[in-house]
């Protein structure tokens, strides 16, 4: 979780690139997050939980908010807009 805290903390204060870039760099972190949230300890108190768990409900069934984007490069930009907004 430190990694993934410490990447989207980074994102603050940096030029984001493209979409693409977002993704790149954002969601191999995230996945690991994505697959394991139910076993990873403490991840209910994790600083952007709230923005995670909305990114993820924006995000069941195959849902997205950002449709022109890969599900995983939406999913990765829109915790981004959440946390860094």
């Amino acid at each position: 979780m430190d990694r993934l805290t410490a990447v989207m903390e980074d994102y603050k204060n940096k030029d984001w690139g493209t979409n693409e870039d977002v993704g790149l760099q954002v969601w191999p972190h995230l996945q690991v997050v994505y697959e394991r949230s139910n076993n990873i300890p403490g991840f209910k108190d994790w600083k952007y939980y709230n923005e995670y768990a909305a990114a993820e409900r924006s995000h069941a069934d195959g849902q997205q908010t950002f449709p022109l984007l890969s599900w995983e490069n939406s999913f990765a930009l829109l915790l981004l807009f959440n946390i860094c907004d």
